[in-house]
């Protein structure tokens, strides 16, 4: 059962053009069918993959189902389509705080990880845009231009001391947007994750559950991808442990 801060923040689907099944999900959705609509979702979205309107109908309607591991998949991948939705990513701290308030309540578990804020260390580099790093970098670089050219021409020594002081300003702003963008694109662009999907999912020490136990990863989990084998993703956890996890307790977040 979803808490009164999670309705808050899922009641309302927004508006777009649906495709048949988008129809048939948003009636399922209205009379309280929520695991019929995130089906007929899912179906819209294996067809039209990279709507992010549609990503979070389906995170939405997967959240009231009390499937938070799939919402939160969901949500994550409206942002990785459009990291400036502040709906998606309002929805997606509230189902984190679900998957922890039902993951407490269900009892301690040895070295239960549950979901954080950011589980894989880059918060601040995707809440900024690549486009919109893009255009303070121009505009940040040519102002420096500009400041430089209009302080060599300048008559008076205050005008010419402002605009210096205005120039390397400007030219902190310009390197510190290109630095976020390369390490954006190394960090982030060129790195793959994953949600974990199943409630609460055994992580081993290899690719097999022969292998000894190594920590309960609870749904919503955000996890480095590095590698399969047989079935299983070997994954980095966000404190930094190396496990292995089976390949259906994971869904990959598409770039």
């Amino acid at each position: 059962m979803m808490n009164r801060c999670l309705l808050l923040f899922l009641i309302l689907l927004p508006t777009t053009a649906f495709s048949a099944q988008g129809d048939a999900a948003k009636a399922a959705f209205w009379k309280g069918e929520f695991s019929e609509a995130a089906d007929a979702y899912r179906r819209a979205v294996n067809d039209q993959g990279r709507v992010p309107d549609l990503w979070f109908n389906l995170g939405t309607a997967e959240a009231y189902a009390g499937r938070y591991g799939y919402a939160v998949h969901a949500f994550e991948q409206v942002l990785s389509l459009d990291p400036d939705d502040s709906s998606a990513r309002h929805n997606l701290k509230a189902v984190r705080e679900a998957v922890i308030d039902r993951a407490l309540k269900g009892g301690k578990a040895e070295k239960l990880v549950l979901p954080g804020e950011d589980d894989v260390g880059t918060g601040l580099l995707t809440q900024v845009s690549p486009q919109t790093l893009q255009l303070i970098f121009i505009i940040a670089w040519s102002a420096l231009f500009a400041l430089l050219w209009f302080g060599r021409r300048a008559s008076l020594p205050s005008r010419r001391t402002a605009a210096t002081f205005a120039s390397i300003l400007s030219g902190l702003v310009a390197f510190s947007a290109a630095g976020l963008l390369m390490t954006r694109s190394y960090l982030v662009d060129d790195t793959s994750v994953g949600i974990v999907v199943s409630e609460r999912a055994t992580a081993h020490r290899g690719p097999g559950a022969r292998y000894p136990r190594q920590a309960i990863v609870a749904s919503g989990v955000k996890v480095r991808l590095r590698g399969t084998d047989q079935g299983w993703h070997q994954v980095t956890l966000p404190n930094g442990l190396g496990v292995w996890l089976k390949s259906a307790d994971v869904l990959p977040v598409e770039p």
